[in-house]
């Protein structure tokens, strides 16, 4: 096992991340979002669903989601959570 991180970003959902990867923390990193993760890089692949929300400007749907964290960049903060439903 290792860990990886991997850039997250508003306008893509869905990310190809090595079979039951568990996602670790989130933060900021030269000005990016990033997610670390303790994967098994040879491990099969399967897609992800990352949805980050900033704080007060979007309705959210009751999706059943696991939250993984809020980062801070400039003036906004931004909620990032893992969506359980609709995954492989």
């Amino acid at each position: 096992m290792k860990i990886y991180k991997y850039p997250i970003r508003p306008n893509i959902k869905t990310y190809e991340l090595p079979k039951n990867a568990r996602i670790l923390s989130v933060g900021v990193q030269n000005g990016e979002i990033m997610i670390w993760v303790l994967v098994d890089p040879d491990a099969e692949r399967e897609n992800r669903i990352i949805e980050i929300f900033p704080t007060g400007f979007v309705d959210i749907d009751n999706a059943t989601r696991n939250f993984i964290g809020t980062v801070f960049i400039g003036d906004f903060v931004f909620h990032v959570f893992e969506r359980l439903e609709e995954q492989n």
